[in-house]
C-alpha cells in the first residue's frame, strides 16, 4: 500500500477559489522544487506503471487536497 496526501489537480470543485488554490500550489512547487501537481488520472498511470493495481481517492475539506491510496 502507498498513500499520497497532496494537492490533487482537478478535485477541488468548480469554485474559482478551489481552482486558484490548486494552481497556486502547482506554481509554488514548480518554483521551489521543480515539481507540479498531478491529476487522479496521472497518478493512476504512474502507479499502474509501478505495479499497483487499484487506487482510491478521498477528497478532503481543504480545496484541492486529497488522499490517494494505491494498492498492489
Amino acid at each position: 500500500m502507498y498513500i499520497i496526501l497532496d494537492q490533487i489537480k482537478g478535485i477541488g470543485g468548480s469554485s474559482q477559489m478551489s481552482k486558484a488554490t490548486t494552481s497556486f500550489m502547482a506554481l509554488n512547487l514548480l518554483h521551489q522544487a521543480g515539481g507540479k501537481t498531478y491529476s487522479k488520472a496521472e497518478i493512476d498511470a504512474f502507479s499502474k506503471k509501478a505495479g499497483f493495481t487499484k487506487t482510491e481517492l478521498k477528497k478532503l475539506n481543504a480545496p484541492g487536497f486529497g488522499i490517494v491510496t494505491c494498492y498492489k
